[in-house]
């Protein structure tokens, strides 16, 4: 059965998301006391696991009204709710204290120290500034130097791998994945909630034991994890399974 339009637009397409993914989590590493700064960064993937389940979510729940050729504006269209409340809101929050004191706003800078619960600002602002003063003096070295290359090659490498893998892809064409093995529009929705329910799940438990099992362990297990599902994918495709399902 055809797919709404909404449903094949990729969550990390549609406008504005990719800007949000770079700035959102500078601005909580800015903002965070230290103590609180790693899980805090951390917290903003289960809010993206959770913004994805909500989005499967609105979409069945869209499909299950029989709004014939307009159902695939409804579920691209309300997007615009959580859209708006977050526009509105963003008004109402401080500014970095890091931007504020590289415009020599310290007063400002120390203020918003003390809203976010530093019990030292001054110290805190103080060390803000060092790490400024440090950048600024390195700003000259490039980038490309030779003692850099094997961090860059890791950060660029294990960002590129993440998506040559095609996991994102499961996630953004759920639906038509589903509908290909044979579901029927209604059961394709369904199980693409499941399918986001799942990922919350084992996002809360991954933060939950990153720091007993160690980042590199779990990175290597989940990626393992990655392989042994894509191939069970494709094998059930390849054989001709849905067929017969």
């Amino acid at each position: 059965m055809e797919l709404g339009f909404a449903d094949r637009i990729p969550h990390h397409r549609r406008p504005g998301n990719r800007r949000l993914f770079r700035l959102a989590p500078m601005y909580i590493a800015e903002l965070s006391p230290a103590k609180w700064r790693g899980r805090l960064v951390g917290f903003f993937q289960v809010n993206i696991v959770v913004g994805i389940l909500l989005a499967y979510l609105s979409n069945y729940l869209i499909g299950r009204m029989n709004l014939g050729m307009t159902e695939w504006r409804w579920q691209l269209g309300i997007a615009a709710v959580p859209a708006l409340l977050f526009f509105m809101l963003l008004f109402f929050i401080p500014r970095s204290p890091r931007w504020l004191a590289m415009q020599n706003r310290s007063g400002e800078a120390i203020e918003v120290l003390r809203l976010t619960g530093n019990k030292e600002p001054e110290v805190e602002l103080a060390q803000i500034m060092h790490s400024i003063h440090l950048e600024r003096t390195s700003a000259s070295e490039p980038l490309l130097a030779r003692k850099y290359l094997l961090p860059i090659f890791l950060a660029v490498t294990a960002g590129a791998f993440n998506q040559l893998t095609g996991v994102n892809a499961c996630l953004y064409y759920l639906n038509d994945i589903f509908a290909a093995a044979g579901a029927s529009k209604v059961s394709a929705g369904m199980q693409s909630v499941a399918i986001g329910f799942t990922n919350l799940v084992a996002t809360l438990i991954a933060m939950t034991v990153i720091d007993l099992v160690g980042r590199k362990k779990l990175l290597v297990t989940g990626t393992a994890g990655v392989c042994v599902c894509l191939f069970g994918i494709g094998e059930i495709f390849h054989s001709g399974l849905t067929k017969t399902c």
